[in-house]
């Protein structure tokens, strides 16, 4: 995962390897907290975290094999924001 944060990057000089550190630091601070808390922890906007977080996943779960699932769990299901059924 680090190689391709680092390769990815696109930063001149100690930008390119002050940026894959922070998302690291943040992907670790995530097993520990909320988005909302480690964005805060990090004075930072909640925005940046989120996108940190949702690159992870996206590479993680790229990729995944549809024989091997048994079920699917729905966690939440909005039709529209404000109604209530």
């Amino acid at each position: 995962m680090r190689e391709a944060l680092v390769a990815g990057s696109g930063l001149p000089g100690w930008q390119a390897s002050l940026c894959p550190l922070f998302a690291l630091t943040v992907l670790d601070l995530l097993g520990l907290g909320t988005i909302s808390s480690v964005a805060h922890y990090l004075r930072v906007g909640w925005d940046l975290i989120k996108e940190i977080h949702k690159s992870k996943l996206s590479r993680t779960y790229k990729t995944i094999p549809l024989q091997e699932i048994n079920s699917i769990g729905i966690d939440e299901f909005s039709i529209k924001k404000g109604t209530s059924t």
